[in-house]
């Protein structure tokens, strides 16, 4: 199992990441399990917010509640994306998806009772609250009390990371990489931006992560369109976006040995230069060559130059100086 190497190409949103990842999927070594990107490590209710509250910040009712939104959320991540739904099909891209997530949470969960604290009982509908109270004094008159919901307490630490460690391991079916004649596999953004090594830690030995930066100016030009969690509209509003987002880079992981950095323009404009720095760095062969045309992606590089007015670019390179690229 540990012979396969992962990585984990991260950016912190329309940072050009997807160049690196489309490289490295597109390379005859390499497979990648998704066909969306990877979104139960970093995202609210994702495994950094499980590890937090089960181990560094517990509370009864706060670990249950942590493990209750990781449900949810691949949950959400599990289904189609309809018309009136998103999803990122995790259900049909990995093999007993839901299966596995449910043997994942037996396996996390020490003791499991049935309880309702005041921060679930608090979300429950006006209805469902009334009918709550009905059935507890009900109960309550019989010399008894309502027994309604569910609490989860978790394993220790040590056995949350080694039962992470299998999860994933199981969920991307790194056994059957032999029958695929694949030895890697890459993952789009299953990692953190700011905390890398952090995240990396979730996957067990042998996972390297790949951070990739751009030029703000590049980034806002994105931010116009796409990205819809992001400011695209107002280029003061999205300066104070980046240098907030840039405060919170945890420079101690950001330099961990098995933690890279490649800036997408670099990459694009040197694809064979930094490809070569970029195989060096995972330890894989330097004479293969990847099906994907990093051509499509280096015209990307300076389409703000056309699209922004003077204002825009005049406002971010003062503001933002420090960050400019070239």
């Amino acid at each position: 199992m540990e012979s396969h190497l992962k990585v984990i190409v991260v950016g912190s949103g329309n940072s050009g990441s997807g160049a690196i990842f489309d490289y490295l999927k597109g390379r005859p070594d390499f497979i990648s399990p998704l066909s969306q990107e990877f979104r139960l490590i970093q995202d609210p209710g994702g495994i950094m917010d499980l590890h937090s509250a089960l181990i560094h910040g517990f509370h009864v009712n706060r670990a249950s509640a942590a493990i209750e939104n990781f449900i949810d959320l691949c949950e959400r991540c599990g289904r189609e994306k309809t018309k009136f739904q998103d999803g990122l099909l995790y259900n049909r891209d990995l093999q007993d998806y839901y299966k596995k997530v449910v043997s994942y949470i037996e396996k996390i969960t020490e003791v499991q009772y049935q309880g309702m604290p005041f921060c679930e009982r608090s979300k429950l509908s006006k209805w469902k609250t009334y009918l709550y109270r009905k059935k507890q004094e009900r109960a309550i008159n019989k010399g008894k009390k309502y027994l309604f919901g569910n609490v989860r307490l978790p394993v220790t630490e040590e056995k949350f990371l080694r039962q992470t460690e299998i999860f994933l391991n199981s969920l991307f079916d790194i056994d059957s990489l032999k029958e695929e004649n694949k030895k890697n596999i890459v993952i789009d953004q299953g990692g953190s931006y700011w905390q890398p090594a952090s995240s990396n830690a979730y996957y067990g030995k042998n996972c390297k992560t790949i951070v990739v930066s751009r030029d703000p100016r590049g980034i806002y030009n994105s931010f116009i369109t796409k990205g819809m969690a992001y400011p695209g509209r107002d280029v003061k509003l999205f300066c104070r976006w980046y240098k907030n987002m840039k405060l919170h880079v945890d420079s101690n992981e950001w330099k961990d040995d098995n933690v890279m950095h490649i800036q997408f323009e670099d990459f694009v404009r040197n694809f064979n230069k930094e490809k070569k720095k970029l195989d060096k760095f995972l330890g894989i062969p330097i004479e293969l060559s990847s099906k994907s045309d990093i051509s499509e992606s280096s015209f990307n590089a300076d389409k703000f130059r056309k699209r922004l007015t003077d204002e825009e670019l005049s406002t971010i390179e003062t503001d933002l100086k420090q960050y400019l690229y070239f």
